[in-house]
């Protein structure tokens, strides 16, 4: 399994906007491609950024196949809506990890 993350640091004055339309818009078009399985969302408590708040988004997928299609297919598109509706109001990076294993108790 395969894990796309995103950061983002989104300034306070526009967090509440932002977060419910990542909620109710970006991630759900995120999961209508059909290439991700579920996105956990993650709030950092600490550290914060002066002025900012920090969001992770974990999204899952079955292979490395899948992302790269998203990547290539739909990434640009859903980013530039992002950045059309938050330009200056935020920062973001990306990584992909590979799951290896899930303990569970």
């Amino acid at each position: 399994m395969t894990n796309y993350t995103v950061t983002i640091n989104i300034d306070h004055e526009v967090e509440s906007h932002w977060f419910d339309w990542m909620r109710n818009q970006h991630i759900p078009d995120v999961l209508a491609t059909k290439l991700f399985s579920e996105c956990i969302i993650l709030k950092a408590i600490e550290p914060e950024e002066e002025g900012k708040s920090t969001y992770s988004f974990l999204y899952m997928c079955e292979s490395d196949e899948e992302l790269n299609l998203y990547l290539a297919e739909h990434a640009t598109r859903l980013r530039d809506e992002h950045t059309a509706l938050f330009k200056g109001r935020f920062t973001a990076s990306r990584s992909i990890s590979e799951v290896l294993d899930v303990k569970r108790h």
